[in-house]
């Protein structure tokens, strides 16, 4: 079972890469665990749980959130969800931001994708927060450490200005 908030975390960003979908994800767990604890039923916490994520809407939030497992669930009691789920959040607030500026929204597989290249290319505990700007088309946007990098196409037109009025001067000729 763990037993710190680190622990938990870890776990939840197994399958978690966004601000939105890590707020959604626990707000999820943390209803789930208030309804499941303060009832009157009896057996497992874990078994409980997942009973009652199944009898919410189906969802990809509620999958991810069954997928968390028994470790999860088991490391909260009574006396302590309300406590851990505030550190959980304070925490999940003072991780390190990506902010991705695509042209479409990604699905949640190329999200995995782009979010696990990021956690080992930048951050072990990196988390997206992703915004859709269609200006960036032909490649992407972000800000890190609070610098603003642009990698679009128009971006690279601008760039590349000459070079481009010299081809199209010479192609009229």
């Amino acid at each position: 079972m763990i037993h710190d908030v680190q622990g938990v975390l870890d776990l939840i960003q197994k399958n978690t890469y966004t601000v939105g979908d890590m707020s959604r994800r626990v707000g999820i767990l943390r209803e789930c665990l208030e309804t499941v604890l303060f009832s009157d039923e009896t057996g497992p916490v874990t078994d409980r749980c997942v009973a009652h994520l199944q009898s919410l809407q189906a969802s990809s939030d509620v999958d991810a959130v069954i997928a968390w497992g028994a470790e999860v669930y088991e490391s909260f009691s009574q006396s302590t969800v309300s406590e851990k789920i505030i550190a959980l959040q304070k925490t999940i607030e003072s991780l390190p931001v990506l902010t991705l500026y695509v042209p479409v929204p990604f699905a949640d597989a190329e999200l995995a994708v782009v979010g696990e290249w990021c956690r080992e290319h930048c951050d072990p505990h990196i988390v997206l927060d992703m915004h859709i700007e269609p200006e960036v088309v032909g490649g992407c946007g972000f800000v890190w450490h609070d610098v603003y990098h642009e990698f679009s196409l128009k971006s690279r037109m601008h760039e590349q200005r000459g070079v481009v009025t010299e081809l199209l001067s010479a192609y009229e000729k």
